[in-house]
């Protein structure tokens, strides 16, 4: 992208969010608020015996809520992601994780979305965050992943939720055809079509915490998840917590990605004391077919920076973690986590992977992350190292 065009672009976001501002200041009778975030990025991913790639990016999102009254609200949000010239000119090697289908920067209405809530009941209807286990913002990159959803919630009382959701299109980094645009669900799945009808119900009372979640990918799979957490104090220095997790899937209407029978449960476990954690996790995958891929991150214990469980080819799959973080200084985290994943046959798939992290957070608005991936692939001589670094400011408002 040449500097001009880059300038517009830039232009454009501002001009669009000051519109925003504009247009809800203008209405004496309504509340505004105004935010969001801006972010600089760097990534870079090296494969052995391939050409390493790599990006720089700038951008963010700034969004408005206006409230109609106390009961309504309008939110609108305009995301982007900037090439800020730094990068190299061979496409070949610039890194596309941060950029449109072409590795062009991009602008986006991200977030418009009507939200209603009376008493213990809430609606958000359009395109918002939305967080479940196989559908979810995996905010990893400049921006998250979105959806276009009606998605409906109640509280029943102060320990259990119930809620309802009609998924339609997405849009990120993992939706695997344009980041910069809303597609169809079942095309994120790799379908021609397809939406989403979600349902779920979670409890939480005294450490514990439970959660259930069914999905009909129309055409495509019938899903269902349910988790469990326990998590208690020994003492006023040490806490632990347990969770177990179980995930099927099945094919359903016109099977548009052929058959599925997938049957995936994991374990966890964690000891906090005043300073540390130590983690472990494991899952295993016994259906006719791996484990089941999900919009985001997905719902796995077991999951790291770029191994999870569903890249897994071949029968039985299987993954375990191990790993131990702790916040050594004030708003500094740093952590290590070892894996491995696995088919029953390790000549069919073996790979482990490192990370090494870091997390500084200060003053409540700047936020730095950074990751570096160490992955060995078993059987090919191609490993692969890959850095991860985000600063975030977060300044007041909705996002």
């Amino acid at each position: 992208m040449t500097a001009k065009k880059r300038v517009k672009l830039i232009s454009a976001c501002l001009g669009t969010s000051l519109l925003l501002v504009q247009t809800v200041q203008a209405n004496d009778d309504t509340q505004q608020a105004c935010g969001g975030y801006a972010r600089a990025g760097f990534i870079e991913t090296d494969v052995d015996n391939n050409a390493k790639e790599s990006a720089y990016a700038i951008g963010g999102e700034f969004g408005c809520k206006v409230d109609l009254n106390d009961n309504i609200n309008i939110r609108l949000g305009v995301s982007t992601s900037v090439d800020p010239g730094v990068n190299t000119g061979n496409e070949s090697s610039l890194h596309g994780d941060f950029f449109d289908e072409e590795k062009d920067s991009y602008a986006m209405l991200g977030e418009a979305s009507l939200n209603f809530n009376y008493e213990d009941f809430e609606a958000r209807l359009g395109r918002q965050i939305f967080d479940s286990p196989h559908m979810d913002s995996d905010d990893l990159r400049m921006v998250p992943n979105r959806f276009e959803a009606y998605q409906l919630n109640y509280g029943v009382n102060e320990n259990i939720d119930l809620g309802f959701a009609y998924v339609t299109k997405m849009s990120g980094w993992e939706n695997g055809i344009d980041q910069s645009d809303f597609v169809d669900v079942g095309e994120a799945y790799g379908a021609d079509n397809g939406d989403a009808y979600v349902a779920w119900a979670a409890y939480e009372q005294d450490g514990l915490a439970l959660q259930a979640w069914a999905y009909n990918l129309e055409d495509i799979a019938n899903i269902f998840y349910a988790e469990v957490l326990y998590g208690a104090d020994f003492n006023d220095n040490l806490s632990w917590e347990v969770g177990l997790q179980y995930d099927h899937g099945s094919e359903t209407g016109s099977d548009k990605l052929g058959d599925i029978d997938a049957d995936t449960w994991g374990a966890s476990a964690a000891v906090t004391n005043q300073y540390f954690t130590v983690s472990a996790a494991y899952n295993r995958n016994s259906g006719d077919h791996g484990a089941l891929a999900s919009l985001g991150g997905g719902p796995f214990f077991t999951s790291m920076e770029d191994q999870t469980l569903d890249a897994v080819e071949g029968d039985d799959a299987r993954a375990a973690v191990i790993g131990i973080e702790g916040e050594v200084l004030e708003g500094l985290t740093i952590g290590v986590a070892a894996s491995e994943f696995r088919a029953s046959s390790k000549n069919d798939y073996h790979v482990k992977e490192n990370n090494f992290y870091m997390n500084y957070e200060w003053n409540e608005a700047f936020l730095l992350e950074a990751m570096y991936a160490d992955i060995d692939d078993k059987n090919s001589s191609d490993d692969t190292d890959q850095i991860r670094v985000i600063l975030t400011y977060q300044f007041d408002g909705p996002f």
